[in-house]
């Protein structure tokens, strides 16, 4: 899996840092993937409401191996709905990985995250689903 193999990737980022002889440049090692959201507070508050509100219209939800996955009734405006949320929510939090299928009775979302992602996931798809 390319998740698997970029967490085992290391990668050297610049860092400004500040002491006593002014300011410098530091390397900073990181893992990847980077646990991080791309937007914006305000983005991410706008996000969170789209997503409890269209985790509200699933007809079950439950946590599998690594993630959550949800079932949807199959309309087709609610399933386009499901995919355009995320593949949004995909290219801001990159380390999510989502599956959407449907079929003639439903539409199933399965998102999952790796080890590091687990708090984040949590956060906004299970506390999503309780609203």
């Amino acid at each position: 899996m390319a998740a698997a193999r970029l967490a085992r990737q290391r990668r050297v980022f610049p860092l400004r840092v500040w002491g006593p002889g002014g300011v410098g440049l530091a390397a900073v090692r990181m893992k990847l993937p980077l646990i991080a959201c791309s937007l914006s507070a305000d983005g991410q508050k706008r996000r969170l409401s789209e997503w409890a509100e269209l985790l509200g219209q699933a007809s079950s939800g439950q946590e599998v191996e690594g993630g959550m996955r949800y079932v949807f009734p199959p309309f087709s405006e609610l399933a386009d709905r499901v995919r355009t949320l995320a593949s949004a929510e995909q290219r801001c939090c990159p380390f999510l990985d989502f599956t959407v299928q449907d079929d003639a009775d439903r539409v199933l979302m399965t998102v999952i995250a790796p080890p590091e992602g687990q708090d984040a996931l949590h956060f906004v798809f299970a506390a999503a689903a309780r609203r």
